[in-house]
C-alpha cells in the first residue's frame, strides 16, 4: 500500500507502519503544489502499487484520487480525509464522551475554527437544504 497524505517524516511512517504492521510500499507527503500532480502520480505509478490511501482532505484528495484513477491502473484507492493524523497519534481525537452525545463536530469546530467553519456553519445546512428541495420537487412515481 501507499499512502499518500500529511506532513509526516519518511523515517516516522515507515517506523509507525512496522509497529501497525502495515505493508508500505511507499509515502508521499500530501502537501506538494497542484503544479506537481502529474508528476507525483508518474512516481507512484512506476511502483506498480494496487492501493492507495489518501488524506490530503476535502476536495484536494478526491481529486489526486480521481486524476490517479485516469493516469493509472491502480485498484483501490481510499480517501480518508485527517484519518492519518488520527491514526499516527499526531493529532488528538475528540473524547470519546464528546462523540457518544454526537457533539464530535462541536468540539472540531472549536479546536479547529479557521478550518472547519464553512463546513459545519454553511455546508451542512446547505446541503439540508438540498436535499429537501430534491425531495420536495421531485415527481412521485
Amino acid at each position: 500500500m501507499t499512502i499518500i497524505g500529511g506532513k509526516f517524516e519518511p523515517e516516522f511512517i515507515q517506523k509507525e507502519a512496522a509497529k501497525r504492521g502495515i505493508n508500505l510500499i511507499s509515502y508521499q507527503n500530501g502537501y506538494f503544489p497542484e503544479a506537481q500532480i502529474d508528476e507525483v502520480i508518474r512516481d507512484l505509478n512506476k511502483l506498480k502499487n494496487k492501493v492507495f490511501i489518501v488524506g490530503m482532505g476535502v476536495p484536494y484528495q478526491e481529486i489526486f484520487a480521481e486524476r490517479l484513477s485516469q493516469i493509472s491502473d491502480y485498484k483501490i484507492g481510499i480517501c480518508v480525509g485527517s484519518f492519518l493524523e488520527f491514526y499516527f497519534g499526531t493529532k488528538k481525537r475528540t473524547p470519546v464522551f464528546i462523540r457518544k452525545i454526537g457533539l464530535e463536530w462541536m468540539f472540531r469546530i472549536i479546536t479547529d475554527p479557521k478550518r472547519m467553519w464553512k463546513r459545519y456553519i454553511i455546508g451542512i445546512p446547505f446541503f439540508f437544504y438540498r436535499v429537501l428541495k430534491i425531495k420536495l420537487t421531485s415527481k412521485k412515481v
